[in-house]
């Protein structure tokens, strides 16, 4: 039996991943202030940037221990300067699994809590945040700033520093 695992784990694929190959392609991540609906402000960033931001198939989820929670993710792979984007809900509600009960005369009622979870609680004034794998020299990061800061609902942007957030984890997808 264990010659059978060993021969159906041999038959599988494995992925290696160099840490060599990501020291030229460099993390940018930006905070977005704005009162925009999701799609809207990708639609608006599409344009203003000349990318192609599309809703991924999955959103991204976050699981607690209060609970569970989903972030609107929109992603584009530009083949052409090898870098991906993607813009992520910074904010999102949770739905606690504690439900509190209150007993009342006649009655018994239950209520599920519900709180705000971010992505990234270093900033939780942003409402999405956009994050840009790209190599390096291939794009003017003060030029991008002002470009997003160019959209007319959104309030102001600007760059984080991703490798010193303490929740970059939540950013790793």
């Amino acid at each position: 039996m264990l010659y059978l695992q060993l021969v159906l784990l041999g038959l599988m694929n494995v992925k290696k991943l160099n840490i060599e190959e990501l020291e030229d392609d460099n993390v940018y991540l930006f905070a977005i202030h704005t009162t925009l609906e999701d799609y809207r402000l990708a639609y608006f960033l599409n344009r203003e940037l000349n990318i192609q931001l599309c809703k991924a198939n999955h959103d991204l989820k976050i699981v607690t221990n209060r609970g569970s929670s989903e972030f609107t993710l929109f992603n584009y792979e530009d083949e052409v300067n090898f870098a991906n984007w993607d813009l992520i809900q910074n904010k999102a509600e949770i739905h606690d699994n504690i439900t509190s009960t209150t007993y009342d005369l006649f009655s018994i009622e239950k209520k599920s809590i519900q709180s705000r979870v971010y992505l990234v609680p270093e900033y939780k004034k942003a409402d999405y945040m956009l994050k840009v794998t790209i190599p390096e020299h291939v794009i003017s990061i003060s030029n991008l700033t002002t470009q997003v800061q160019s959209i007319k609902k959104v309030s102001t942007a600007y760059e984080v520093d991703f490798y010193t957030i303490k929740s970059k984890n939540n950013l790793i997808f």
